[in-house]
C-alpha cells in the first residue's frame, strides 16, 4: 500500500466488515489498485475485493468466494472504466468479457448499493476528506441480465427474490 488514502480505506472497510485480516492488493498494468480482505471462515472463505479510488471517488465492491485475485482484477478494471471512459452508478449493467468470470456463468455487473449484500455496508463515507461513494459490483448471468435489460430493475429484483438468489457471488 502506498497512500494514507489507501491505508484509510482499507482500515474503514475492515472495520465495516468486522475483520482484521490483512490486505492483499494489486497493482495493475494500468496504474490502477485494488485490495482484497478475507472476511470468511477457513471452511467458508469469503472475500471482499474492491477497488481503489484513483481520480474519481466510486469505491467499487465485490463479495464472493472466488478468485480474490481476479475479482481484484475486475474492480481495478471498473475503477478504471469509471474514470476513463463513463461514470458507472446505480442500476447500471457492464458487460464483461473477463475469461474467469465468463467460465463461471458470470457476463455482467449490476452496479448497486452495499446493502444488497451487507445491510451495515455505509452508501458512502468521508476517508481523508473525500467523500467515498461504494458500488456493489454484481456479478449477472446472461439470463438475469436479460432481464434487467428487458425488464427494468424492479423485474430483476423480484426475480432475485423468486429464486433466493444470493448476493454474494460465488465463483
Amino acid at each position: 500500500m502506498s497512500s494514507d488514502f489507501e491505508k484509510h480505506l482499507y482500515l474503514f472497510i475492515s472495520d465495516v466488515m468486522k475483520t482484521e485480516s490483512d490486505l492483499e492488493w494489486f497493482e495493475f498494468p494500468d496504474g490502477y489498485k485494488a485490495g482484497s480482505i478475507f472476511i470468511g471462515d477457513e471452511a467458508d472463505p469469503i472475500y471482499i475485493n474492491y477497488s481503489f479510488p484513483n481520480k474519481l471517488n466510486d469505491c467499487y465492491l465485490c463479495i464472493s468466494d472466488g478468485s480474490h485475485k481476479d475479482l481484484a482484477s475486475q474492480m481495478a478494471s471498473l475503477q478504471q472504466y469509471n474514470e476513463n471512459e463513463a461514470h458507472l452508478c446505480h442500476n447500471h449493467t457492464v458487460p464483461t468479457d473477463d475469461k474467469y468470470l465468463n467460465e463461471n456463468g458470470w457476463y455482467s455487473y449490476l452496479i448497486t448499493t452495499p446493502q444488497i449484500s451487507y445491510s451495515k455496508f455505509p452508501e458512502n463515507t468521508e476517508i481523508q476528506g473525500r467523500n467515498i461513494v461504494f458500488r456493489l459490483a454484481l456479478p449477472l448471468s446472461k439470463n438475469e441480465k436479460s432481464i434487467k435489460i428487458d425488464q427494468g430493475i424492479n423485474a430483476l429484483m423480484d426475480y432475485f427474490q423468486k429464486i433466493e438468489r444470493d448476493t454474494i457471488s460465488f465463483v
